[in-house]
């Protein structure tokens, strides 16, 4: 089985360096852009099924990249959720939690602020994961965010997600055989 994983396109979190999280952010003009370079990538393949997270910057991303292929929507997709820390700055952030914040940014645990750990964003990565497996599909196309990708390369048994930078827009390639989970890599056009 293979598994093509899209990050949105730049969102006006990224473009504002703030924290989105579960936040309902849009796309920027740059983030639709995005969305359709990957579309231009995506035309190659053909998805027996396709999902999105169901957090607005994911789901514009999907139908601006395949507008004739409806998503079925996921939470298990969803970006870690950060909280309070939603549209506020790591600088803003260090202002009011200091180290704490540094500290629990750095292994992506936002429990501190009413967010997720890292567990918790892995977990449901793994269910996804489990749902897409069950399902039996050959060809799978999943419209989600930067650390639900490196969840998924953490579920692999050939690369450290921390060293793989996840471009927005970026097309990446999962591949599932004899029990084995592998990450191919970023798909270019």
């Amino acid at each position: 089985m293979l598994i093509y994983m899209v990050r949105h396109g730049e969102s006006e979190a990224n473009a504002k360096k703030i924290h989105a999280g579960w936040a309902p952010v849009p796309l920027t003009e740059k983030g639709k852009s995005d969305a359709q370079k990957a579309g231009e990538t995506l035309k190659k393949f053909s998805f027996d099924k396709v999902y999105s997270s169901d957090l607005l910057r994911s789901v514009q991303t999907s139908e601006i990249a395949l507008p004739e292929k409806e998503a079925t929507l996921t939470a298990n997709l969803r970006e870690i959720s950060v909280g309070e820390i939603s549209g506020k700055s790591a600088e803003e952030c260090v202002k009011i939690y200091g180290d704490e914040y540094i500290k629990n940014k750095a292994n992506k645990n936002f429990r501190f602020c009413g967010g997720e750990c890292h567990e918790m964003h892995l977990e449901r990565v793994r269910n996804f994961f489990k749902t897409v497996c069950d399902e039996g599909n050959e060809k799978v196309l999943a419209f989600c965010h930067e650390w639900t990708i490196h969840c998924m390369i953490e579920l692999t048994v050939n690369k450290n997600p921390h060293n793989t930078e996840i471009r927005n827009g970026g097309v990446y390639e999962f591949e599932y055989t004899e029990g084995n989970l592998m990450f191919r890599g970023e798909v270019t056009a």
